[in-house]
């Protein structure tokens, strides 16, 4: 990023070293889209920008939100060593998630906001929009996204082996929320998960399966101009029963200007190897008694796969593209969930 020269935007500013106004701009971006500060960088391009300040700056951060902050509130804080056999001088960055900040932030009285390049005060509207946000979850609790629901069959039954989940709670640009879902949005999408870390890892469980050829991620489903729901899917399958499945789910609010509103995106990987064989080969016996063993070297595969993919550039562009914000502030994959079978024809287990 310093080696950019990106200049200062909405979520990025630099300081040469901590000064009083590094508060304001903690408080500025925790109410507007959040963003990074970066201590001991000068705002001026070329080299020689890296100054460093020493780590006990990071005191001096923690301690002046905790004083001039209302309510008292620390942005997180990762010192980054200039070099191993240096004068131990750190480049501060200081990374301001709205998502984990009660907002407002109020500083002497009053309520900061970020512009392109400055600071401003919130005027009348804004204040009250700010205030009447929903109320965040408990300190430490942070914001999940719901767990999924194992697919059953028309009599109450597991139709799945196992099912994976984790994603996204992206801020949405003030913008963002009075427009639909466009066309090229949704399409560019597609096609970053098309060439994602996720890919080979759901053609792997195909070969295991010695299933050849796929569908891409595609439109499928419930799709409205405010929520998008892709599939990738094997080439086989009966009856919508697929052996393995990765559906990715983009929403937004469903009311259009919805304060405080975030752009939910999950990332499901289903598993329907047992039943898609029993399917096929019912007559088999040796289906009922030697299931399909599910190899947990490929389960680790793709859990790696899933995070590796929620933090992969083109997927992060295109997601930043459809909350109208700049990448730099997509947070981190929000929880992972997995809802498996416990071994009977009716139980299920979630972790």
């Amino acid at each position: 990023m310093v080696g950019q020269d990106l200049p200062e935007s909405l979520t990025l500013e630099y300081k040469e070293k901590y000064s009083y106004s590094l508060v304001k701009s903690v408080a500025a971006m925790a109410n507007t889209y959040g963003g990074l500060i970066l201590v001991g960088v000068t705002d001026q391009p070329g080299p020689g920008r890296l100054v460093g300040v020493p780590e006990a700056a990071v005191v001096q951060v923690v301690n002046a939100c905790h004083e001039r902050l209302e309510p008292p509130w620390q942005p997180e804080i990762i010192p980054v060593p200039m070099s191993a056999d240096g004068p131990g001088l750190h480049i501060l960055v200081v990374r301001v998630d709205p998502a984990r900040a009660p907002r407002p932030l109020l500083i002497d009285g009053t309520a900061p906001i970020r512009l392109p390049g400055r600071n401003a005060t919130a005027d009348r509207a804004r204040l009250a929009l700010l205030f009447s946000e929903s109320p965040l979850p408990p300190r430490g609790a942070g914001r999940r996204l719901p767990a999924p629901d194992l697919p059953t069959t028309s009599e109450g039954a597991p139709a799945a082996d196992f099912i994976i989940r984790t994603g996204l709670l992206i801020p949405v640009d003030e913008a963002a929320t009075w427009r639909p879902l466009s066309e090229r949005a949704v399409e560019a999408l597609a096609s970053s998960l098309g060439s994602s870390p996720l890919q080979p890892a759901l053609l792997r469980w195909c070969t295991d399966m010695a299933i050849g050829g796929f569908n891409p991620f595609r439109r499928s489903g419930y799709n409205r101009a405010r929520h998008a729901r892709l599939a990738w899917r094997p080439a086989v399958g009966i009856e919508s029963l697929y052996p393995v499945e990765a559906i990715a789910s983009a929403q937004l609010p469903s009311s259009y200007g919805v304060a405080a509103s975030a752009l939910q995106f999950t990332l499901d990987v289903i598993i329907r190897a047992n039943p898609y064989l029993t399917a096929i080969s019912p007559t088999e016996t040796v289906l009922r008694t030697a299931p399909y063993r599910l190899p947990v070297d490929r389960l680790y595969t793709t859990l790696d796969a899933l995070l590796a993919t929620l933090t992969d550039k083109t997927v992060i562009a295109a997601l930043a593209g459809m909350a109208g914000i700049d990448p730099v502030i997509m947070p981190l994959p929000a929880n992972l969930s997995t809802t498996s079978t416990t071994g009977s024809s009716a139980g299920t287990r979630r972790t």
